[in-house]
């Protein structure tokens, strides 16, 4: 199996991702550094799902 990709850094912007990469390419975009060392755990985007099923809430609202 190929080895996926791995990252150091994010920098991020108004709670968007700006870069993935290495720490020195993140720094280079400049800003203000705040550092949170994860333990060499993986760190994942939260997934929000934003659909709703019409039947079933429409139902929920008719209930108390």
């Amino acid at each position: 199996m190929a080895r996926m990709p791995q990252a150091d850094a994010i920098a991020m912007q108004d709670g968007r991702i700006l870069a993935v990469g290495s720490l020195d390419e993140v720094r280079t975009l400049g800003g203000e550094v705040h550092r949170i060392d994860a333990g060499g755990r993986a760190v994942i985007p939260g997934l929000i799902d934003a659909h709703i099923h019409l039947l079933d809430y429409s139902r929920a609202l008719a209930r108390v």
